[in-house]
């Protein structure tokens, strides 16, 4: 693994994270059919009110035209926020002494980027400067949240994804994740709503033309990357929603190991030392993957390239 200075903090954060995938696989995951749709009655939102305290208050509202109609609008609002509301807990607890960790953090939203980015151009692959060139049109991006450490005096940015966002938006936050901070820790954290069997697949194919891209960037800022740990979170587990209850089990697992072997071939591909550069762990119907810089310098010079 790459040298990092501290990694309690980037360990609280990850805690932080999970707490809440969870929270939100909670509050939104329906027992059945009939809960569904009383869920997505509008009356329903009243129900948020009896919830536990320990619950975040948000509500995810539904589609009333369209394609969607009558399903739940998840985005990566909802995470963004729901993560917001994790952390100023765990900062109040902190704070009065109710736990045993000493990292404290601030944090920004919609934080300017320290270097420069040309992202127009539906041709063009994002591009990062150090310093703005001439003639180039490029802009200071922004990163969706950026925490500041007290005790290490680091910043971790976290870009949140949901569902299935175009390819040019995971190009643009890879680059930024990998290529922003020096010798730091970032967060990539992607909601799924369902997953089958090509859910996973389509959404590597996504991330093999964003590491690509960011690795090809990085001499462009003297070959500093960061480490990225990328979340893929599953909402709902049962993934025919709708199908009787003993095919679900079944096909959910199904898909899991299939998505989990996905995964491990995409990166094994690259180079023999993957099992040391790249870690991939699962949880809860979730995938934990961190990227190390090393890797990323190896895909430098042999980029990804599948057939899927």
């Amino acid at each position: 693994m790459g040298k990092i200075i501290n990694r309690q903090d980037a360990d609280i954060i990850e805690v932080l994270i999970r707490n809440t995938l969870y929270s939100l696989r909670d509050d939104i995951l329906p027992k059945n059919h009939s809960s569904i749709k009383k869920y997505q009655n509008d009356e329903a939102i009243y129900e948020r009110f009896k919830s536990s305290e320990e619950a975040p208050f948000i509500y995810y509202p539904k589609y009333y035209h369209g394609e969607k109609k009558d399903t739940l609008r998840i985005s990566e609002q909802e995470t963004r926020f729901t993560f917001i509301s994790e952390l100023e807990k765990y900062m109040r607890e902190s704070m009065q002494g109710k736990n045993n960790n000493d990292s404290k953090f601030l944090y920004s939203i919609e934080t300017p980027t320290k270097h420069y980015y040309r992202f127009k151009g539906m041709n063009t692959n994002p591009k990062v400067f150090p310093t703005r060139p001439d003639a180039v049109d490029v802009v200071s991006a922004q990163t969706d949240v950026c925490l500041y450490s007290e005790k290490d005096k680091k910043t971790y940015y976290i870009e949140f994804k949901g569902h299935n966002a175009e390819d040019k938006e995971y190009a643009k936050d890879f680059l930024k994740l990998f290529c922003d901070g020096n010798n730091s820790i970032n967060f990539f954290v992607q909601v799924i709503d369902k997953m089958d069997s090509g859910t996973i697949k389509n959404r590597m194919k996504k991330v093999e033309v964003s590491l690509n891209n960011a690795a090809a960037c990085l001499p462009d800022v003297g070959n500093s990357a960061s480490h990225v740990i990328i979340f893929l979170f599953c909402l709902h587990i049962n993934s025919l929603l709708f199908n009787s209850e003993e095919r679900k089990g079944k096909k959910t697992r199904e898909n899991f190991e299939a998505g989990t072997k996905c995964i491990e071939d995409f990166f094994s591909s690259c180079s023999a030392k993957t099992n040391e550069l790249v870690t991939i762990d699962t949880f809860n119907y979730g995938w934990r993957i961190e990227i190390t810089p090393e890797y990323m310098k190896l895909l430098g010079n042999k980029p990804l390239k599948h057939t899927f």
